[in-house]
């Protein structure tokens, strides 16, 4: 039997391979993302901390976290109220089970078979789980649509006027200061404001 290489066979067989590959494609379109999970979960607030403290970290290429840096980290931030370490580590533990964060055994500076032996554990960013937080950090800059984490009008203008009664000390009277080009940008900021009635 003699067998040519032809053109046609190639064209075929890709065409083949690229149908397979858009249904196998458009699969994924219909399959849970348990990354997406801390997102609404019932400690959303201290699913979203933790992440934001990876993605802040990651971001000054500081990759692997023990669970007493994230602690530390989630606690100085002063947003939760009564948060322990062993609450950090079963948070850990359920974003590690979603696939947000990965954990290795972390064995250093162990002084003994036991302490070496013992599960301690740090952890990294997943690959999509950086892609999420880089999703929701450019959302959370997005102004105008009414989006979930766009501030309210209300929020704004309590952080204005917050950043003005914070200044109002600064400025000795009678001398130039920078104070009235925050005033100018505050007023342009108000004046594009849509109305709302």
């Amino acid at each position: 039997m003699d067998i040519r290489y032809t053109g046609e066979i190639d064209s075929v067989v890709l065409q083949r391979m690229s149908a397979m590959n858009r249904h196998q494609l458009r699969e994924l379109w219909i399959k849970p993302v348990p990354e997406v999970k801390y997102l609404n979960a019932e400690n959303v607030g201290r699913y979203r901390l933790i992440m934001r403290f990876f993605y802040e970290n990651h971001s000054k290429l500081k990759y692997w976290l023990k669970p007493e840096d994230v602690f530390s980290g989630i606690s100085a931030w002063n947003l939760i109220d009564d948060y322990t370490l062993e609450q950090c580590q079963r948070d850990l533990d359920v974003l590690t089970e979603w696939r947000n964060l990965t954990s290795s055994h972390d064995g250093g500076r162990a002084n003994s078979i036991e302490e070496y032996l013992r599960k301690r554990y740090r952890y990294q960013m997943t690959p999509y789980a950086i892609e999420i937080e880089r999703m929701l950090e450019s959302l959370e800059n997005v102004q105008g649509y009414g989006g979930s984490l766009e501030p309210t009008l209300l929020e704004r203008i309590v952080g204005y006027v917050r950043s003005i009664v914070e200044r109002t000390g600064l400025f000795a009277p009678g001398k130039p200061h920078n104070y009235g080009v925050i005033c100018k940008l505050r007023f342009a900021y108000f004046t594009r404001m849509p109305l709302i009635i």
